[in-house]
């Protein structure tokens, strides 16, 4: 698969975008994840259709109804940071 070159420009803009610093994700942590995801999916009646969990990033399809995707999304990164956490 192609990839981009890196440029010192986005770079810059997504350095500036970021909140905190970057997290590489364990295997450890990953399992924590899936968990949650899992645990607040089936609390919620939400379906979760597929996840996959990266050492930099976490993709989910759930399907959550007519709720807005922004509570789900600080629903399951609420959840996974305790997770990791505990």
């Amino acid at each position: 698969m192609p990839t981009y070159p890196k440029t010192e420009h986005w770079q810059q803009i997504s350095a500036g975008r970021m909140k905190r610093s970057p997290v590489k994700l364990t295997a450890r942590m990953r399992r924590a994840v899936e968990k949650a995801v899992r645990e607040t999916c089936g609390l919620r009646n939400w379906t979760l259709l597929a996840i996959n969990i990266r050492t930099n990033h976490v993709h989910v399809v759930v399907a959550i109804g007519p709720k807005k995707p922004g509570i789900a999304l600080n629903a399951l990164k609420a959840n996974a940071t305790r997770e990791m956490r505990s």
